[in-house]
């Protein structure tokens, strides 16, 4: 169950906003983003057929408020896969049950799906590397590049691909950052640079989305593994703020059915 398909939260996915300050050094802004693009292809290639079990904490602010733990073992039949860590049903049934019934709901709701492996970017976000402009490379090493928000973007692998996310991109931009050091991709990010009103009775004041990428353990597939959503305005004359975020952590690489290796993701560093 990835996090955009898990209800319990809202369906806005993700990244990491630092302002970029030129510094010295030569950097091949197109060379850098082939090599990251072969990268990810690779990585995802090479991870075919693994599976993974993982936590993910999920914490939401606003209309509703509530934190609560999950861990996922995809080798228990699919109705099993998931488990609430936290809260406990002793220490506060009803979030408990809430979120016991909408992993249920899930689960039917998509009963083939293999919710680890969805985490997994397959491509890298932009079609070309023409679709990306270089901002400059700051002191931190990272390259950051930016690049408009399109329909086709919005339904890409790793981003949310909703109808109503699709309505919003002509308001919204983005931007992605690559770490030089390990020609990585690090986040993407995409938020509006004005407030919006994307329907006569809604205001949006605020709206960043971003997602952080790590590979799942040294030398394997990247995936999300993070994600924050801010969203605020007004709507029908009632003002709002949303936040939720999403954080994958103490990935288990799944060898075969009979032995299990503990991997550190590099994230957990």
């Amino acid at each position: 169950m990835t996090f955009r398909k898990f209800h319990l939260v809202l369906p806005l996915v993700f990244a990491f906003f630092i302002i970029a300050h030129p510094v010295s050094g030569q950097v091949d802004p197109k060379g850098l983003l082939e090599r990251v693009r072969s990268d990810i292809e690779a990585r995802h290639k090479a991870s075919v057929g693994i599976r993974f079990s993982h936590e993910m904490r999920l914490a939401v602010s606003g209309s509703e408020n509530y934190q609560v733990s999950l861990f996922f073992d995809p080798d228990l039949p699919r109705l099993e896969q998931w488990k609430v860590l936290a809260p406990a049903e002793t220490e506060d049934r009803e979030l408990f049950n809430q979120a016991k019934k909408r992993i249920d709901q899930n689960v039917q709701n998509n009963p083939d799906a293999q919710d680890d492996r969805e985490l997994i970017l397959a491509s890298f976000p932009l079609k070309s590397e023409q679709e990306a402009s270089y901002i400059g490379t700051g002191s931190d090493g990272l390259a950051i590049y930016s690049f408009d928000i399109t329909e086709d973007f919005m339904s890409s692998d790793g981003v949310d691909g909703s109808g109503d996310m699709k309505k919003l991109s002509r308001f919204l931009s983005g931007e992605l950052a690559i770490d030089t050091r390990t020609e990585q991709l690090s986040w993407l990010r995409i938020y509006s640079k004005k407030p919006f009103k994307p329907v006569p009775v809604a205001k949006i004041k605020k709206f960043d989305i971003r997602l952080l990428f790590a590979p799942a353990w040294q030398g394997g597939p990247i995936i999300q593994q993070k994600s924050i959503s801010d969203v605020s305005g007004s709507a029908l004359f009632k003002k709002f703020v949303e936040r939720s975020d999403m954080e994958i952590s103490a990935i288990v690489q799944k060898q075969n059915p009979d032995h299990d290796v503990m991997v550190k993701s590099d994230s957990d560093n």
